[in-house]
């Protein structure tokens, strides 16, 4: 198990608020490069980048709009300048919109696709090849309880988080099938109950393990967040998750 990613270079998005904002906590904590992106006001990312950097992180913020091809590509060519690659990638932005599908609004369903779904289509695809060159990655897509349980209303949010959920265990599949490669790919539902966010790891098609990284991610922050976070996890990887 790894306890220390010194050295290793994270790029979550959608990380200047909630839990994105947690996961580059963990990660500068354990040791890494950050990248972070995200929308917000200048003081408030000046605050977060100077709070991530009292952890001894090398940190790099970069603004892009994740619903845009060109301006991810940009990202990913800004962390590779700074860091040399990225190790870990955590999908985390996310866009929702509330109506029904024949009010739905047709830029709404488009931008929910772009930033729901082929943003972690665009990160995987430039990220993956340096992982695989340097035999190490980790890649966490942030799914959903609506992967699995269906409202009204919310056409745009279930439905990409349903396809976020096949596209991160046919890339999981890709990737064990790489035998020589230490290079893993999940999902990570956050389901809403009430005041309260549980967390569980959904292991993919094949059966991977859960990543190193996110056990080191809950047993460090494990006291920060055990009034609102409840940890559980398949049986085969309980013991090391909670």
């Amino acid at each position: 198990m790894i306890t220390n990613l010194k050295g290793r270079t994270a790029l979550v998005t959608g990380a200047t608020g909630g839990i994105g904002e947690a996961f580059v906590q963990a990660f500068a904590h354990a040791g890494c490069n950050i990248v972070f992106n995200g929308f917000g006001e200048k003081a408030a990312i000046d605050q977060q980048r100077a709070a991530l950097a009292a952890h001894g992180a090398e940190v790099l913020y970069h603004p892009a709009d994740v619903g845009k091809p060109d301006e991810i590509a940009a990202m990913i060519d800004a962390a590779q300048s700074r860091f040399g690659g990225i190790d870990i990638l955590v999908n985390n932005a996310v866009t929702r919109h509330f109506a029904p599908v024949e009010a739905f609004p047709i830029e709404m369903w488009d931008r929910a696709l772009a930033v729901n779904l082929s943003a972690a289509f665009h990160t995987v695809r430039l990220t993956l090849p340096g992982m695989k060159k340097r035999n190490w990655g980790r890649i966490i897509n942030m799914a959903s309880i609506h992967a699995t349980n269906v409202v009204a209303e919310r056409v745009d949010y279930v439905t990409t988080k349903h396809a976020i959920v096949g596209f991160t265990r046919a890339v999981a599949l890709e990737t064990a099938q790489t035998t020589d490669k230490d290079v893993k790919t999940s999902e990570l539902n956050l389901n809403h109950l009430g005041s309260h966010l549980e967390a569980a790891v959904a292991l993919g098609q094949n059966k991977l393990p859960a990543f190193d990284a996110l056990n080191d991610f809950y047993k460090k922050f494990k006291a920060d967040f055990e009034q609102v976070v409840t940890v559980r996890t398949e049986a085969a990887v309980a013991q090391d998750m909670v």
